[in-house]
């Protein structure tokens, strides 16, 4: 029963890890994202956090390595050319996130 809870307790907090590494190609990228400066026009409002066990749906915690990351995105310039407008939020209750 305890390996079972643990198993869970790990899967669960793997599956909704939120590290994310800006790549400069956007072929190998997961999404291509526009930041937004209105919270009204984001698909996503994310959270930037300055601690990897804070990083979780909607938390983004940025690494510098790739192999590291659960997610990887390319910053466009052009919105019509993103996968995703992302606006970044200060406050917790604000976030909006689904995969």
């Amino acid at each position: 029963m305890k390996a079972y809870l643990l198993f869970t307790l790990f899967i669960s907090c793997c599956l909704y890890s939120q590290k994310v590494y800006i790549t400069q190609n956007k072929n190998e990228a997961n999404y291509k994202i526009f930041i937004a400066k209105d919270k009204s026009n984001a698909d996503w409002v994310v959270m930037k956090t300055k601690w990897k066990n804070q990083a979780k749906n909607g938390k983004w915690f940025f690494t510098e390595w790739k192999n590291e990351a659960d997610i990887l995105v390319y910053i466009s310039k052009d919105k019509y050319d993103a996968d995703k407008i992302v606006y970044f939020t200060e406050w917790n209750t604000d976030v909006k996130f689904d995969k």
